[in-house]
């Protein structure tokens, strides 16, 4: 009987000791402690000696701020090997979490982490070091509200990831930033929101996407305005400036975002649904006069 009880014992402290860890904030535990990758509160240096901070229960990964005080940098390169080229994340991680005050995720963070398929980002975050997921198996990113920024190739060859939605304020995006997604992958983007570029000027999606892109990114790109429950309304812009969403035609946003789309009784403008707006190259806009035949085409050349 004695036996029983020390066994139970044991469990319960056991039980105990693990549930506490999980109001743990690893990094300012372990600027007391000594934390190494073998701790249950981990550490781990890049090519510099910095360090990241973090903690893994079963395929996920949480990576830790302070939990006061201003955000910080959370080190570029602290799961990839530069020298060798190769991930040194854990291969049994599949999901990241942050927790803490992050301002910044260094470029090259997660690259090559080919097993990481979810990441949810922090309400902290300004920024995106470059290259941060490259080639990493994510199907879905969210960027948050916070971020003003994302440098050069923090998506690049994801070929799984067919969703990027940009936060409200990212008012800029570096080269190559989704290059190598999914064919079908989308980059969704809200209009009409208080999205500014590095110098507080008002960008739109498009001029967000092509500063230091080519027009090609706009085949990726998909408009949206959130509904009075939060929910993504998706639509395209046509040259006029009617809006096409689901099939119907809508004078303005403002028409839409109050379901209230054009008809042959209503006086806004005309029942005719116009085709979404294109913009050609030259050779594409060849291709398409001559598909089109004796049809009539509109067609837009952009020249740079």
């Amino acid at each position: 009987m004695k036996n029983t009880f020390l066994i139970l014992g044991l469990m319960a402290t056991t039980i105990l000791s693990t549930n506490a860890w999980a109001d743990v904030n690893c990094y300012d535990y372990c600027q007391t402690h000594a934390c190494s990758e073998s701790t249950t509160c981990k550490a781990k240096s890049n090519q510099f000696g910095e360090k990241t901070y973090y903690s893994i229960n079963g395929t996920e990964m949480t990576v830790y701020g302070p939990s006061t005080g201003d955000g910080i940098l959370i080190p570029g390169g602290a799961f990839y090997d530069s020298a060798n080229g190769v991930s040194t994340m854990p291969p049994s991680v599949v999901t990241v979490n942050f927790s803490g005050n992050i301002s910044t995720l260094g470029g090259t963070f997660f690259k090559k982490a080919t097993n990481l398929t979810n990441v949810i980002l922090p309400d902290t975050l300004t920024s995106l070091g470059g290259e941060t997921f490259r080639n990493t198996n994510l199907h879905t990113i969210t960027i948050p509200d916070s971020v003003t920024g994302i440098s050069n190739s923090a998506f690049q060859n994801c070929v799984n990831l067919t969703s990027v939605i940009l936060g409200d304020r990212v008012g800029s995006i570096g080269r190559d930033v989704i290059n190598g997604i999914a064919a079908n992958g989308k980059i969704y983007c809200q209009e009409n929101v208080n999205r500014k570029d590095g110098n507080g000027v008002a960008v739109s999606c498009a001029e967000v996407l092509t500063k230091w892109n080519s027009e090609d990114i706009l085949n990726k790109l998909q408009l949206f305005i959130r509904d009075d429950d939060g929910e993504m309304i998706l639509y395209d812009q046509n040259s006029d400036g009617t809006i096409i969403s689901n099939g119907k035609v809508y004078a303005n946003l403002e028409a839409l975002r109050g379901n209230e789309p054009i008809s042959a009784n209503n006086t806004q403008g005309s029942s005719e649904q116009v085709a979404p707006k294109r913009i050609y190259t030259v050779e594409e806009a060849r291709q398409a006069v001559e598909a089109a035949g004796t049809e009539t085409v509109n067609v837009r050349i952009r020249y740079k």
